[in-house]
C-alpha cells in the first residue's frame, strides 16, 4: 500500500507483518482482514497481528479511505471508498437523460444539479443516523482494543454500545453530560470486562474519580465498602440533614 496511508507510529505485531502492510496494495491487506484474520482470530499466535492490522485499517476509516461495518458474527468488515463512485453514478443519470447534451460542460452542469438535488433530498435525520452509527462503531473497536491489551472479557453487541451512547445523565450522578465532562464507558466491576450487564454510561470526571479511588496502583479506599463508609460519615454530619441521627452510629465511627 501506499506509505504515505500509514501513520507515523504505526506499530507491527513483526518484521514479515511491517513488510506484508507496506508492500502489500491495500485491497489485499483489506480482504486478508476480513476473511483470512476472521478466519483465525481464536488463533493466539494471531492476536497482535489482527490488532495492528485493524488499528491501521480504523486509521484509514477515520480519513475516508475506508468504510466499516459489523457482520453477524461482531466481526469488523472494511470496504475501500471508491472516490470516483458517486460521480460515475451522476454520470450515469445524466447520460440516461434523453434531453443531455453530450459536451463535457452540459454533463459537469447536469452533474452538479444532481448532486445539489440529492443533497437537499438528503434527510438531516438520516445524516445525523449515518454518522452517530459511525460513532458508534468506531468506540466499538476502541474498546475492542482496550480489552485485547488488557486481556479482558468482550462480549458487547453494536446495539448495546448505541443504547450506552444514547444516555444523556450519568449513570451514577444523574447529572447530564456537558462538552467539559463528556460521556464515557464504564465498568462497574473493574474485575470484570466490557461484558453485558458491567457496563454503564457516566461522566468523565466520574470516571476518573472512581478510578481514583478504589482502581489505582494505590487507590484512596481498600474497597467500595470502605468508601461507603466515608461517604455515609460526611452525609451524617451534614449539619442540616434531617435524617442525621438516623444514618450512622457515633460510637462505631470513634
Amino acid at each position: 500500500m501506499e506509505l504515505t496511508l500509514i501513520p507515523e507510529n504505526q506499530q507491527y505485531a513483526s518484521k514479515t507483518h511491517e513488510n506484508f502492510i507496506k508492500k502489500t496494495p491495500l485491497k489485499e491487506i483489506v480482504n486478508r482482514y476480513n476473511v483470512d484474520y476472521k478466519r483465525h482470530r481464536t488463533n493466539k499466535s494471531m492476536v497482535s497481528c489482527i490488532f495492528h492490522t485493524r488499528e491501521l485499517l480504523q486509521h484509514l476509516v477515520q480519513h475516508n479511505i475506508l468504510s466499516v461495518e459489523l457482520d453477524h458474527t461482531n466481526w469488523f468488515i472494511f470496504s475501500i471508498i471508491e472516490k470516483d463512485q458517486s460521480k460515475k453514478s451522476f454520470l450515469s443519470d445524466v447520460n440516461s437523460n434523453e434531453n443531455t447534451d453530450d459536451t463535457l460542460a452540459t454533463h459537469d452542469n447536469n452533474v452538479l444539479k444532481i448532486g445539489e438535488m440529492r443533497a437537499l433530498n438528503f434527510s438531516d435525520s438520516l445524516a445525523n443516523k449515518l454518522s452517530f452509527k459511525k460513532r458508534c462503531i468506531n468506540r466499538m473497536m476502541t474498546l475492542i482494543d482496550r480489552c485485547q491489551n488488557k486481556m479482558i472479557d468482550f462480549d458487547l453487541e453494536l446495539s448495546d454500545i448505541e443504547h450506552l451512547l444514547m444516555q444523556n445523565k450519568c449513570y451514577y450522578t444523574n447529572l447530564e453530560f456537558t462538552t467539559n465532562d463528556t460521556l464515557t464507558i464504564d465498568r462497574v466491576n473493574s474485575k470484570l470486562g466490557y461484558v453485558k450487564g458491567n457496563v454503564v454510561a457516566c461522566r468523565s470526571s466520574v470516571n476518573q474519580v472512581k478510578s481514583l479511588l478504589l482502581e489505582s496502583d494505590n487507590p484512596a479506599f481498600k474497597s467500595i465498602y470502605d468508601l461507603k463508609r466515608f461517604v455515609d460519615v460526611l452525609y451524617a454530619n451534614i449539619d442540616d440533614n434531617p435524617f442525621k441521627d438516623l444514618l450512622i452510629d457515633d460510637e462505631k465511627i470513634a
